[in-house]
């Protein structure tokens, strides 16, 4: 009977021997290769930012736009700030509370500034000065496709 039901359904240890056969093999690249490649994506690469969380001492509050206040979560607990990404042409305040996404995505807020707002940016006061995080986030540039 085993036999039987061997010739229908085939061996288990057959079929993934198959599958494995049946994966391309692994190329190797030369260095002339990759040095081409890179050359030919020269003209798309951007700039572009990676964020790190770093102590800082400076504690300045974000500006923000006129008529915006501290965010809050479903709660109404404050968010602490983490600090502002700068682009050329907008920046993202990023707030967060201690417990973060994995209990309640209102935890994470990033606020949006377009640069045509620039000239209508207030300073956000906090309540208290325990609300500026002293780990915050450091923006390095980067080249990115």
């Amino acid at each position: 009977m085993f036999k039987f039901l061997q010739r229908i359904f085939g061996k288990s240890s057959s079929s993934y021997e198959s599958l494995m056969d049946s994966r391309d093999p692994k190329i190797e690249l030369s260095e002339a290769v990759i040095k081409q490649a890179v050359t030919a994506m020269e003209p798309i690469i951007l700039t572009g930012y990676s964020l790190k969380r770093e102590p800082q001492t400076k504690s300045v509050p974000p500006r923000m736009p006129r008529d915006t206040s501290w965010p809050v979560n479903k709660k109404g607990v404050p968010l602490l700030y983490l600090g502002t990404v700068n682009a050329s042409n907008f920046k993202i305040a990023i707030f967060e509370h201690e417990d973060g996404l994995k209990k309640e995505e209102s935890n994470f807020q990033v606020v949006y500034i377009s640069s045509n707002l620039n000239d209508q940016l207030i300073d956000l006061e906090p309540k208290h000065s325990g609300l500026i995080a002293t780990n915050r986030y450091h923006q390095n540039e980067i080249k990115s496709l």
